[in-house]
C-alpha cells in the first residue's frame, strides 16, 4: 500500500520515508537475513519497478545504497534505465550509488566497474592546474578517492592530482584559502595501515554505517518511527 502511494510521488523525502518504514519493519520481518523475507521484499519492490524505470534518479539514489544492504536487485530494465539516467546526470555520486548497488553479481559488477573507470578518467582529464578545487570533475576525486572497487592505478592517478594541489597551497601559504586546501589534502591522501581507508572517505564505500540506520524522517518537532514520550504538556514529543 505504501509503495502504491508512493508511485505517485516519488521525490527525495517520500523515498527517504519508505525506506524508513522497511527499516523498522525489519525488526520483526529481517528482510536482510531471511531468505524468505528478502524475496517478499523484492517481489514487492519490482513490482513497482516502473518507479525506477520513470522518475528522477537524483529522488531515487538512496534506494541503491539500501538494495545493497538489503540484498535487493532491480530487474534488468529497470537497472538498465538507472544507469542510463547516471550517464546523462554525469554525477560522480550517482556512479558511487550505482557502483555499490552493483555487488551483488560479480559479472554485473565487473561491468559497471569498468564503465564508472572511464568516465572517472575522462572526468579527471578535464581538470586543469588552474583552480584545480574550483572543477566539477574534482568531486570525482572527492567521492573514488578511496574507492577499494576501482583499480590502484586510478586511486593512484587521483592521489597526483591531489599531490600536485598540495604542494600549490604550501608555496603559496599567504593564500586565504591555501590552509583549507592542504587540510582537504591532508585528509585525501591520508593512509591507514592496510592502505584502506574505511572510516576516512567522503564516501561511505565500506558501509560502516548502512543507510537504513542513518535515515530518519523528521519533521519540525517531531520524529517519525523514533521513540517518543509524553510531555508534560500531554502532546507526544520526540526523545531526541
Amino acid at each position: 500500500m505504501s509503495l502504491f502511494i508512493y508511485a505517485f510521488c516519488p521525490s527525495f523525502d517520500q523515498t527517504r520515508k519508505i525506506i524508513s518504514l522497511i527499516v523498522y519493519m525489519d525488526d520483526e520481518i529481517d528482510f536482510r537475513n531471511d531468505i524468505d523475507g528478502t524475496k517478499r521484499l523484492k517481489d514487492v519492490i519490482n513490482r513497482y519497478a516502473f518507479i525506477f524505470q520513470r522518475g528522477n534518479i537524483f529522488d531515487l539514489c538512496d534506494w541503491l545504497p539500501f538494495f545493497n544492504e538489503y540484498n535487493i536487485s532491480l530487474i534488468v530494465e529497470a537497472e538498465n534505465a538507472l544507469i542510463e539516467k547516471a550517464d546523462i546526470a554525469g554525477d560522480p555520486i550517482i556512479w558511487a550509488n550505482i557502483l555499490l548497488y552493483s555487488k551483488y553479481y560479480e559479472p554485473f559488477s565487473v561491468e559497471i566497474q569498468s564503465k564508472i573507470c572511464k568516465v572517472i578518467e575522462s572526468q579527471i582529464s578535464k581538470i586543469s592546474s588552474n583552480d584545480v578545487m574550483l572543477h566539477k570533475e574534482f568531486w570525482y576525486i572527492l567521492i573514488f578517492h578511496n574507492c577499494p572497487h576501482i583499480p590502484v592505478a586510478l586511486r593512484n592517478t587521483m592521489d597526483a592530482i591531489v599531490n600536485t594541489l598540495s604542494v600549490a597551497a604550501t608555496a603559496s601559504a599567504n593564500n586565504p584559502s591555501s590552509t583549507a586546501i592542504k587540510l582537504v589534502c591532508d585528509y585525501l591522501l591520508r593512509q591507514s595501515p592496510n592502505g584502506n581507508k574505511p572510516t576516512e572517505s567522503f564516501f561511505n564505500w565500506n558501509n560502516i554505517m548502512g543507510i537504513g540506520a542513518q535515515i530518519t524522517y523528521r519533521t519540525y518537532q517531531r520524529t517519525i518511527f523514533k521513540q517518543y514520550r509524553r510531555s508534560k504538556h500531554g502532546l507526544y514529543a520526540s526523545i531526541d
